[in-house]
């Protein structure tokens, strides 16, 4: 069986089709009306082959979006993890700079960066979103957060030899 074939039964085969969304495919398949679906889907495919030709000739690497007006996608994601990131760090932990990366470093397992990619908080996030989402990295940088407050957090319910009482 050719692979097209197969990807139609298992499209078909679906179970979110419930039994009457099925009978109305499979008489959508034998009737003349699959004709009008075969060709807006042929224009679907059509205009997305440009778009997606025009994407991969520009990557996400590119700083500015065509128009000019934007970051791309990939650089608008960074920015976004970059900034959780630094929150929960530098803001909600009160870490350092260089204790934050440093404490990245050893939590998540990548190669041994350069001390170039480490030389700046964004920089290191750069550095370490080219082996990870986003999400795995928010999620160490959660944990070292939780670890690093927790381990520097005074007693606050300790009380006071004022207010013991007598033994």
């Amino acid at each position: 069986m050719k692979s097209v074939e197969a990807e139609l039964i298992r499209f078909l085969s679906d179970p979110k089709w419930n039994d009457s969304e099925f009978m109305r495919l499979s008489r959508l398949i034998d009737g003349a009306e699959a004709m009008n679906c075969v060709e807006a889907a042929m224009q679907i495919r059509e205009s997305t082959k440009t778009a997606l030709q025009q994407y991969s000739r520009r990557g996400f690497s590119d700083e500015i979006a065509p128009d000019g007006s934007q970051l791309s996608a990939k650089r608008e994601l960074n920015e976004a993890v970059y900034s959780r990131l630094k929150r929960l760090l530098i803001g909600e932990a009160g870490m350092q700079q260089r204790a934050a990366i440093e404490a990245l470093a050893v939590e998540l397992p990548v190669p041994n960066p350069s001390p170039v990619a480490l030389r700046s908080l964004r920089n290191a996030v750069e550095y370490f979103l080219q082996f990870m989402d986003g999400s795995t990295l928010l999620s160490a940088a959660q944990r070292i957060r939780n670890e690093f407050v927790h381990a520097t957090e005074k007693h606050a319910w300790r009380l006071d030899d004022k207010a013991r009482p007598p033994s």
